[in-house]
């Protein structure tokens, strides 16, 4: 019990001195410093619009971003458009909608290292 007892303390004493020191598994610290933002849909001249990003991201790690409308039945969504990436970039999003139409948008960004981002839903009549 005892033997069992140091070495669960001399594991715990290397991983704390393995974090502290920056001593991580390989794009831990990429991941760690790695920010998403998934900006709301916005409503500009006939068109659906969302701005997304990365920033400080590995180019190990791909993203891809979609924006999305609620689909008819309220459940499931719908893909309009997306873009994909590797590291640190910005796009935007478009989604040419018809004069009167009003839907519920979103966007979500994956990554390929299991990272997730959704926006804020967002209604727009389209060409009001």
């Amino acid at each position: 019990m005892t033997s069992t007892l140091r070495t669960a303390t001399a594991l715990a004493t290397v991983a704390t001195t393995a974090a502290f020191l920056g001593v991580l598994a390989p794009g831990a610290a990429d991941a760690a410093a790695c920010k998403l933002s998934a900006g709301a849909p916005f409503h500009n001249s006939g068109n659906i619009k969302a701005n997304v990003s990365t920033s400080g991201c590995s180019t190990a790690v791909s993203f891809t971003a979609k924006l999305q409308w609620k689909n008819m039945s309220g459940v499931a969504w719908t893909n309009l458009d997306s873009g994909t990436w590797r590291g640190s970039a910005s796009q935007t999003l478009l989604f040419d909608c018809k004069a009167g139409e009003r839907e519920t948008y979103r966007v979500v960004i994956d990554g390929t290292d299991g990272s997730y981002k959704p926006s804020g839903t967002a209604t727009h009549t389209c060409g009001e």
